[in-house]
């Protein structure tokens, strides 16, 4: 999820860099700001090393501010060149650095890891939740999600890699995915869903920053679209585990009262959750299809001292973005593509 976004910050934070540092050394040189600058920008191996050598999601650090860090690395060294002895810097002595930075960053959670499938078991009509036992204990923070490998003989053009937020606690030697399935499904997910006890697939790493602030005192917001709801659950069964009693409103909406995942574990978690449906109310649901201002003044008249979290389909999550600006304290945002 949201690779090709993080990308392309990360490969523009690494040109505005180098650009930059080039153009004002050119300057200094005497030569001319705006050939010197247009010389930079076009320079193939900035472009390249941004493009695709830097920005390879195998080899990322797992949160933003990481991956900004090592762009601003290799930036630097591409657009300060430097020489030893006989050595000189390089683009591809920047990329190396890079990577080396990236792996100090990425250590705990870019390590490949070995999944065994335990159980799956429906959470609604359309999705399922899979356990899988891993070959070392599992670090993330919740919010986070894991990619997943699976290679198959007829994949489609989606390839065979696959990001789903975990719904388990960090560092045991297990991992639980809340997955939903759609119809038509992609190969991948055809796939996954036929597996049974025992079958082995890898995970290529941990990444995200849909994580909580460190402060247990901030007050929190959390909307969830449908299977959106994944990475809150980690985030309330983290909360419970380590005894934090945070103030948490959550405004959950799903098509109708069948599909609301976990609905036993929200209710069990102590936090203020508020369900909607699109259709077919029952007691405990009220008929909301979407987030509306009145819903949201209603249920949250607080919002501008909250902190939100907004996750579910994409188009759900841009038209709750829309709704909630200047309404929330800060925003946050995930978003489940339905692959």
């Amino acid at each position: 999820m949201l690779y090709k976004t993080r990308q392309l910050a990360l490969g523009g934070l690494f040109v505005a860099i180098a650009v930059a540092l080039v153009t004002f050394g050119g300057a200094l040189r005497g030569e001319n700001f705006i050939e010197a600058a247009i010389v930079a920008l076009t320079s193939w191996p900035i472009l390249f090393a941004a493009g695709f050598m830097l920005s390879e999601p195998l080899t990322l650090p797992p949160r933003k501010w990481q991956k900004l860090t090592v762009a601003a690395v290799a930036a630097i060294i591409v657009g300060l060149p430097f020489h030893v002895g006989g050595f000189y810097s390089s683009p591809e002595f920047a990329i190396v650095i890079g990577n080396i930075v990236a792996f100090g960053l990425a250590f705990s959670h870019r390590r490949r890891m070995q999944l065994t499938l335990k159980k799956k078991v429906a959470l609604t009509p359309t999705s399922y939740e899979f356990t899988f036992a891993t070959d070392h204990p599992v670090a993330f923070e919740p919010g986070q999600y894991l990619e997943l490998s699976l290679p198959h003989a007829k994949q489609d053009l989606r390839g065979t890699r696959r990001s789903f937020s975990i719904t388990s606690l960090p560092n045991e030697r297990h991992v639980k995915l809340g997955i939903k399935f759609y119809e038509p499904g992609s190969t991948f997910k055809k796939k996954l869903l036929s597996l049974e006890p025992g079958a082995t697939l890898h995970s290529t790493g941990i990444t995200g920053d849909f994580v909580l602030p460190a402060s247990p005192n901030e007050k929190l917001l959390f909307i969830a679209g449908g299977i959106g709801i994944t990475p809150f659950i980690s985030h309330v069964l983290a909360g419970a585990s380590q005894g934090e009693q945070r103030d948490i409103t959550l405004l959950y909406f799903v098509r109708n009262p069948q599909e609301a995942a976990y609905k036993e574990v929200l209710d069990a978690s102590g936090i203020n959750v508020h369900y909607f449906v699109a259709k077919n109310a029952t007691p405990g649901f009220t008929m909301a299809p979407y987030l509306t201002a009145e819903v949201l003044e209603k249920y949250a008249p607080d919002s501008s001292s909250r902190i939100a979290y907004v996750s579910g389909p994409a188009p759900m999550v841009a038209a709750t973005k829309k709704l909630l600006k200047h309404k929330v304290k800060r925003l946050h945002t995930d978003y489940f593509s339905g692959y």
